[in-house]
């Protein structure tokens, strides 16, 4: 009769899981890991539904931020926007709705427009806020009350 080793832990403990039993943690740890990113870039993108818009005359594709939670991740942590591509944020009522940068990291043209989408305000080339304090990031409003603001890459409202 053959004696048997086997590998254990310290004493008292259950023996070492086999290559086996580890490679399984781990591929159930990696896929836990990826369908987080997954849904984080889901949640972050936001659903948006996306319809043609003309501005002046201009034509372009807007993903179309028509609840809050919509409006308030708008385009946050995008780090590009496509050419002639944009976001349409559309509010109840006209008021002066006020914008800021915090956490955008791209620079863009913000353009206010009232219920009959006449151009009302434009900030041109706004920068991203890079203040860790976020209530340090300037806030850009129109003079008059608008419905729909429209972000666009920076420059685009003077091609």
């Amino acid at each position: 009769m053959l004696n048997r080793a086997r590998l254990c832990g310290p004493t008292g403990s259950n023996p070492v899981p086999s290559a086996s039993k580890l490679l399984m943690k781990l591929t159930i740890i990696i896929l836990f890991v990826i369908l987080t990113v997954l849904v984080l870039v889901f949640l972050r993108k936001g659903n948006y539904e996306e319809r043609d818009f003309e501005i002046q005359g201009r034509k372009l594709t807007v993903e179309i931020a028509d609840s809050q939670k919509k409006r308030t991740i708008g385009l946050m942590g995008r780090g590009h926007l496509d050419e002639n591509k944009g976001m349409l944020f559309i509010f109840q009522n006209e008021a002066k709705h006020g914008f800021w940068m915090a956490n955008t990291k791209i620079p863009l043209d913000i353009i206010w427009m009232d219920k009959d989408y006449n151009v009302v305000h434009v900030e041109q080339n706004v920068q991203p806020c890079t203040s860790k304090i976020l209530v340090n990031c300037p806030t850009y409003s129109p003079g008059s009350p608008a419905k729909y603001v429209l972000e666009v890459n920076a420059g685009w409202w003077n091609k």
